[in-house]
């Protein structure tokens, strides 16, 4: 599992797009577990879109009491962002069949 670079080239495993209060660890346990739901936030499931760009895929769950959103690009098995979302899953957005 790859975290996205930094554009200030600090390349040491830190995700600067990653909120404060979401470790890596937290957003990779997320990205990482057979237990996460994914939903297709662009696509439809698949690593590409129809349109040959990658696909990204969101979820939500929870950890140490706070709900994290993950976004994921499994095209480069990097995690986009991670960060706390209280809000509901949207229902416009389709499961990943597993």
């Amino acid at each position: 599992m790859a975290l996205s670079g930094c554009a200030d080239g600090r390349g040491n495993g830190e995700n600067c797009n990653l909120a404060p209060a979401i470790g890596t660890g937290q957003a990779e346990d997320i990205a990482t577990s057979p237990d996460t739901q994914w939903f297709a936030q662009t696509g439809t499931g698949g690593a590409y879109t129809n349109a040959g760009r990658p696909a990204r895929w969101v979820a939500w769950e929870e950890r140490d009491g706070v709900r994290v959103r993950v976004l994921y690009e499994p095209a480069s098995g990097k995690i986009v962002t991670a960060f706390p979302d209280s809000n509901p899953t949207p229902p416009t957005l389709k499961p990943i069949k597993k």
